[in-house]
């Protein structure tokens, strides 16, 4: 399993209510806290990450390091015999800001 991810992803302008709406598209640098595996997984099954790389646009930082993504498995596809690549297509739901209060700690 890969320790880093990049995972791209649509989200919602509701997922950050008093945030500027992250665009469409915009890439997010995770470390999945589950274990997914096309010969254990299905589709529906639920999965965390962390955001490893701030989400900034326009030099405001709308996702900090830190935050947790979670979402569920949209696609499993297992590896053929002769040919074929094993793919897991993962759809982000909400993102959950950490505390103010460790975000203040982490400054230097």
């Amino acid at each position: 399993m890969k320790k880093w991810m990049l995972l791209p992803c649509l989200l919602l302008s509701a997922m950050l209510a008093a945030q500027t709406p992250v665009p469409a598209g915009t890439a997010l640098m995770v470390r999945l806290d589950t274990t997914l595996a096309t010969f254990s997984n299905r589709v529906g099954d639920p999965f965390q990450a962390k955001i490893t790389q701030a989400v900034v646009v326009n030099g405001n930082t709308l996702i900090p390091v830190g935050a947790t993504v979670e979402g569920r498995v949209t696609k499993v596809t297992e590896p053929r015999r002769i040919s074929g690549k094993p793919c897991i297509g993962l759809l982000p739901e909400a993102v959950i800001m950490p505390p103010a209060s460790a975000t203040f700690w982490m400054q230097p």
